[in-house]
């Protein structure tokens, strides 16, 4: 039953990670990172990520990324220089591994929202049910993002740390 419940989540998940979150850890790594490797959280029922860490001392390391501990791009996630601990599982990791149930649900939720799309649609233009039907699938998690960021900026809260996602990440791993 866990394989099935996996190939779910799998398919699911896949248009966001082929296209975006697989594509921009690689490349990442092959930049300025290292110890690429697939990390699943130690209690998960989901899915490994595809992770690697920036390299001490690189370009990004130095400027635009010296203040993150790690962002996580669907079933991707790239930490900073110095972030994980051989053997040893640290918060920022368990704090990623929430984002990245987060958007095993929303993908699942967007997926199924495109069937009923589609469904719904079909009858009228097969082409149209189509894209908007995919769009829904593919823009998920960037719906997800965007409307926790939206919805702290209208509670008068920072947008990032006010969010109702990175709240519960943070509340969730305690980081």
């Amino acid at each position: 039953m866990k394989l099935v419940r996996h190939a779910f989540l799998f398919v699911f998940c896949l248009p966001f990670n082929l296209l975006v979150g697989w594509p921009a850890v690689l490349g990442i790594w092959a930049c300025w990172g290292h110890k690429l490797r697939w990390e699943i959280a130690p209690a998960s029922g989901g899915l490994s990520a595809l992770t690697c860490e920036l390299k001490p001392a690189s370009w990004p390391d130095r400027t635009w990324y010296a203040r993150w501990g790690a962002s996580t791009l669907g079933h991707a996630i790239f930490y900073g220089a110095r972030i994980r601990a051989d053997g040893e599982w640290v918060g920022v990791q368990a704090h990623e591994h929430i984002h990245v149930e987060q958007y095993e649900g929303t993908m699942a939720a967007h997926a199924l929202l495109g069937l009923l799309v589609f469904g719904a649609v079909f009858a009228s233009s097969p082409l149209a049910a189509t894209l908007v039907s995919l769009g829904i699938w593919f823009l998920g998690y960037l719906v997800f993002l965007m409307g926790g960021w939206l919805g702290a900026i209208l509670r008068g809260e920072p947008a990032y740390h006010g969010s109702a996602h990175e709240k519960a990440a943070r509340a969730e791993s305690g980081t």
